[in-house]
């Protein structure tokens, strides 16, 4: 019987929720949430994360275990994080009439995109 009273109960609180414009959906595959601070992170991994969408607004509910890092431990500067191709950066140099470094850098800036690297080296 208690089942079914909150059945009933979580069955009205969605339709007193749509009633005032809100929607709400989990959002599944979730490996890691992150909140940024100045002088740490929050980490919380494998969260359950929920989107209430409310009007013009979204709020993004998270249920996990958080763990405090510093800033730094979660960024490797040593390593793009997108595998730039040699050619890529020797087209990107031709096209917009720079070195190869420049090339390289606007391409790992860009997220290896060819074009948005050769429009950035050009607008400059």
């Amino acid at each position: 019987m208690a089942y079914r009273r909150a059945k009933l109960k979580k069955r009205n609180l969605k339709r007193q929720m749509q009633k005032m414009g809100m929607q709400t959906e989990n959002i599944d595959g979730v490996i890691e949430v992150i909140i940024r601070k100045e002088d740490e992170e929050i980490v919380i991994s494998q969260p359950q994360v929920q989107l209430t969408a409310m009007g013009e607004q979204d709020v993004y509910s998270v249920i996990g275990k958080g763990e405090t890092r510093s800033p730094t431990s979660s960024q490797d500067t040593t390593e793009p994080d997108v595998e730039i191709k040699e050619a890529d950066i020797q087209l990107v140099s031709q096209q917009a009439g720079v070195s190869a470094e420049d090339a390289k850098t606007a391409l790992i800036d860009t997220g290896g995109d060819l074009a948005r690297a050769i429009l950035l080296l050009k607008s400059q």
